[in-house]
């Protein structure tokens, strides 16, 4: 039974020197079945070495006389077909293969197409969310998609493993950039089993069943990463802004937020809001901009009690960015880029479109902080609103939730967030639905917010059912001054999962942009 780790090499590589890393320190072997070439198997072994583990033992076991040296070796097999070049690593071979040359996500397609939907044993996937979460799961037996717990909306598919319905391809595929196969396959049937794996990777028959896999795919090509950090570079030193801003990455408490600053100077001055124009004046022409120094420059969060610096990010992380390159749609989240589908996108982007504004009187922001903002709606509305910012009320099995900012007359659950990158903005989203949730669900909950509430809110008998359209999710998005409110692609994404599973709920739901004054 054959374990075969393969890659195909991008378009256009045909010299295994642009492959391999330290190719002089390799020795080379043909491989040859009769008189065809196979290919070439490289190789290299590292000097022999002790064991790491080895002074733990010491002076309590005497292993004089036993050989102990051992050394690692790392191959990879080099085979042509027609014009593509595909490596075959075996032991630490994998670490031979320079990066960007191999071809994105050719295991996964080659799976994708081959196995059998209902054979899936396994999936490797990314949620973006609030906190990104990487996950691995299993299932103690074969099983269709369904049966894991992906969100085609938000998960980004990473790997996947399960069984070829022609079991001459192999018996077992795993798949990602690379593909795993496990069969009975010999070294003389190699270039026939490449032949059909490099046909099953151009094969568009997986979007029968997996069509939402293309809809978002994080760029793993070192190539187009570095031309598309090219292509914002060059639109920062232009001066070219459109769907470029800078946001905090992460969630901040604002009651300590005096401002932002470019400089950790003492002197250096500190900005209310985030934005490029005040990081060029701080940091020198954008004539002169690099990539290099988007990753080395800071964004220092600036404490309100004390004047230090509280939190800080590279300006590079804070960076959110959309650009439409060579005809497809890129985007920059927390420094990594992913391609998305363009109608995929044009979807999400009706749906957000389509959200009604709350009738909930919600004033211009002047204030330092949401909690500020929170309390200053609240008393000047007074009657209106119930202040319920840092109001916490135990659940079954969620800890202690904030059910919402503010909460009306009219039964509308207010939350308020200030405009930041799409960790940020996915928390504001994510805590709407849990917290409608628990209310809709949990009759304890209903009880411990009523009881929170004053006396003209309350409802009657809160451990009775509620209706969930007579009550209302609001978000509310505060904006910097002038500017309009373009939510991060990710938040958009998390904003559509969450009115769906909203409206599922029966809520009304709505989205309104808080100007500052």
């Amino acid at each position: 039974m054959a374990s075969l780790n393969i890659y195909q090499i991008k378009f256009g590589i045909t010299d295994h020197d642009e492959i391999l890393t330290d190719r002089d320190r390799l020795r080379s072997y043909p491989v040859r079945a009769g008189r065809s070439l196979l290919g070439i198997l490289y190789l290299q072994r590292t000097r022999l070495r002790l064991p790491r583990w080895l002074p733990f033992f010491q002076d309590l076991v005497d292993f004089e006389g036993v050989e102990l040296r051992t050394a690692a070796v790392a191959a990879v097999l080099v085979v042509q077909r027609g014009d593509r070049l595909f490596a075959l690593t075996f032991g630490h071979g994998r670490w031979l293969i320079k990066d960007g040359v191999v071809e994105p996500r050719f295991g996964l397609r080659v799976t994708l197409n081959a196995i059998d939907p209902a054979s899936i044993r396994s999936i490797d996937h990314k949620r973006l969310e609030a906190v990104s979460r990487h996950t691995r799961e299993q299932l103690s037996r074969a099983s269709g998609l369904q049966y894991f717990g992906l969100d085609v909306e938000r998960d980004l598919l990473r790997a996947v493993t399960g069984a070829p319905l022609d079991q001459t391809l192999g018996r077992r595929f795993s798949g990602a950039d690379q593909l795993a196969v496990v069969g009975d396959i010999s070294i003389r049937q190699l270039p026939e089993q490449l032949d059909r794996y490099a046909a099953l990777a151009t094969d568009t028959t997986y979007r029968a069943t997996f069509s939402w896999v293309d809809n978002i795919a994080e760029v793993t090509d070192a190539e187009l990463k570095a031309h598309l950090d090219e292509v914002l570079v060059r639109r920062l030193r232009r001066g070219a802004l459109d769907n470029v801003l800078l946001a905090p990455p992460d969630v901040l408490d604002w009651d300590d937020v005096a401002g932002f600053r470019y400089r950790s100077a003492a002197a250096a001055p500190v900005h209310e809001e985030l934005t490029l124009d005040d990081y060029f004046a701080d940091r020198g022409p954008r004539a002169n901009l690099t990539l290099e120094q988007l990753e080395n420059d800071r964004v220092r969060c600036v404490s309100a009690i004390d004047g230090a610096d509280r939190q800080q990010w590279s300006v590079l992380r804070c960076l959110v960015a959309e650009l439409n390159v060579r005809h497809r749609t890129y985007i920059l989240n927390e420094s990594k880029w992913y391609q998305v589908d363009a109608a995929f996108l044009a979807s999400i982007e009706e749906t957000i479109r389509a959200l009604p504004r709350t009738t909930a009187p919600l004033p211009p922001f002047r204030q330092r902080s949401e909690g500020a903002y929170n309390q200053r709606v609240a008393e000047r509305d007074a009657g209106r609103f119930a202040l319920m910012d840092r109001r916490l009320i135990r659940s079954l099995g969620r800890g202690r939730i904030e059910a919402c900012d503010l909460y009306s007359r009219d039964r509308q659950f207010v939350h308020i967030k200030r405009y930041g990158g799409s960790s940020v903005l996915s928390h504001l989203f994510s805590q709407g639905v849990v917290s409608a949730e628990l209310f809709l669900s949990d009759r304890h909950f209903r009880q411990e917010f009523n009881d929170l509430l004053p006396a003209p809110y309350r409802a009657a008998n809160p451990a009775a059912a509620i209706a969930p359209a007579d009550y209302e999710v609001a978000y509310g998005v505060i904006t910097s001054r002038g500017r309009e409110l373009q939510l991060p692609f990710f938040s958009k994404v998390n904003l559509r999962n969450a009115t769906r599973l909203l409206r599922q709920f029966g809520y009304a739901v709505t989205l309104t942009p808080i100007p500052t004054a």
